[in-house]
């Protein structure tokens, strides 16, 4: 079993883009299960994606929030609340954790095809990677986060 099942929840799809049955399936596992006060107002705020467009995930969202907003074209990097400082935190850990794996077992002569080529880290070791670099997140670090976006 997953001992991070009750932590994350994993999905995939081929070519890893967000598609609209992705956007759907995020807003019924993970939109759905988030604790709200009960008299808070509840705004979404997200990039125009193509897949954020599309009428049934506006629908979809629309159930969960009280207020859904896009950032507008070209902005993203400018108000998206993650994108101005909680992921290269984020995405500096995950370095580290994968820094720490390709020196320990990445290139050892175990962890090679027969082709010599390097083997990729397990997905269950990225899951705990990802978990443990989310967790080193503080809540005040997002909450940064929304006021630096303006939001």
């Amino acid at each position: 079993t997953n001992p991070l099942s009750k932590k994350m929840y994993v999905t995939q799809n081929l070519n890893g883009w967000m598609t609209e049955a992705k956007m759907k399936e995020w807003s019924q596992h993970i939109l759905e299960k988030v604790k709200f006060a009960e008299d808070s107002v509840k705004m979404l705020v997200i990039d125009r994606c193509s897949s954020h467009l599309k009428d049934s995930v506006q629908e979809e969202l629309k159930k969960k929030a009280d207020y859904l907003e896009f950032i507008p074209a070209g902005c993203t990097s400018l108000v998206q609340p993650l994108d101005l400082v909680v992921n290269k935190p984020f995405k500096d850990a995950l370095r580290n954790y994968y820094d720490e794996w390709l020196g320990k077992v990445g290139i050892s002569e175990k962890n090679k095809t027969k082709n010599g080529y390097l083997r990729p880290p397990s997905y269950i070791n990225i899951c705990r990677w990802v978990n443990n670099a989310w967790n080193g997140i503080s809540p005040e670090l997002v909450k940064k986060s929304f006021y630096c976006g303006g939001i």
